[in-house]
C-alpha cells in the first residue's frame, strides 16, 4: 500500500465540474510512474493503454483533458506529471492509500471518500459543540471516542454530485476496500394510524407507512477504518468564539 498526497480543494473542484474520474486517472498515473515522467509516450500509447486497462482512445481523451487542467504537460518527447503543488489552487492536503490492484473506479471511490470523511469531521465537531453546550463531560479523552455519522445514500449522492444508484455503488466499494464499514440501522416505530407524510417529509431521516403505522429510518452508520473520525474537546474560548461568529 502506497500513500499519495492530494488536495481536498482539487477533489471538490473535480466533483463540482464532473471530472473526478479524470482526476483519479491522474493519481493512477502518479502511482504507476513514480518518477512522474512517461518517456517517449506518443509511440507507446497502445502499450500504456493496455497497462492501464483502458482503450487507446480513452487514454488520448484523458491525457488531453489533464493537459487542459495543467496537471500534465509535454516535455520534449516525454509526458511530465505535475505535482499538485504546481496546481494553482488553495490547497489543503489529504492522503490516499493505493495499491497495485486498484482499478480506476477504486481510486475514484477513494477520492469520493475524502469528501465523505470531511463531512463526518464537520458533523463530529458540531456534535462536540452540542455536548459542550449541554454540559456533558467525556468519560474518556475525546480523541478516544470514535464518531460514526449517519449518512443516507441520498445524502452521499448530493455531497458527491452523483446519482443515488452510483452513491450506493461507491459506498459498497469503499466497504470492500476496507476504507469504511457501513452498518444499516433498524427502522423505528413512531405511531399507529398515521397516513399523512407531507407534514414531516422535510425532517431528517426517511419515513414510511406500513399497515397504517408510521416508521422512521436513518442512513447507515459509517465507521471510518483508514482515517478514523473522533469527537473533539471544545474549550470555553473556542465556544465563545463560535457564539460570536453566529
Amino acid at each position: 500500500m502506497t500513500s499519495r498526497k492530494t488536495s481536498i480543494k482539487l477533489i471538490e473542484r473535480a466533483v463540482s465540474e464532473n471530472w473526478i474520474r479524470q482526476l483519479a486517472f491522474y493519481h493512477l498515473l502518479k502511482f504507476r510512474y513514480n518518477n512522474s515522467t512517461i518517456y517517449d509516450y506518443r509511440s507507446r500509447m497502445d502499450e500504456i493503454a493496455r497497462d492501464l486497462n483502458i482503450s487507446t482512445k480513452t487514454l488520448y481523451n484523458y491525457l488531453n483533458f489533464l493537459k487542459s487542467k495543467e496537471l500534465i504537460c509535454d516535455r520534449a518527447n516525454n509526458l511530465k506529471l505535475k505535482s499538485i503543488r504546481e496546481f494553482k489552487i488553495n490547497r489543503k492536503k489529504t492522503v490516499l492509500f493505493i495499491n497495485e490492484s486498484y482499478s480506476l473506479f477504486d481510486i475514484t471511490c477513494l477520492l469520493y471518500a475524502k469528501l465523505i470523511e470531511r463531512k463526518a469531521k464537520c458533523q463530529a465537531f458540531a456534535e462536540s459543540v452540542r455536548r459542550f453546550e449541554r454540559g456533558d463531560g467525556f468519560k474518556v479523552r475525546p480523541c478516544e471516542i470514535p464518531f460514526r455519522p449517519s449518512l443516507s445514500v441520498r445524502t452521499i449522492a448530493k455531497l458527491l454530485n452523483i446519482s443515488e444508484y452510483k452513491s450506493f455503488l461507491v459506498e459498497k466499494n469503499l466497504n470492500r476496500l476496507g476504507v469504511i464499514k457501513s452498518e444499516k440501522q433498524k427502522a423505528q416505530f413512531l405511531s399507529s394510524n398515521f397516513t399523512e407524510l407531507k407534514s414531516i417529509e422535510d425532517m431528517p431521516g426517511r419515513r414510511f407507512v406500513i399497515n397504517g403505522s408510521l416508521y422512521e429510518i436513518f442512513g447507515a452508520r459509517i465507521n471510518f477504518l483508514q482515517f478514523p473520525v473522533y469527537l473533539k474537546r471544545i474549550s470555553l474560548k473556542q465556544f465563545k468564539a463560535l457564539k460570536r461568529a453566529i
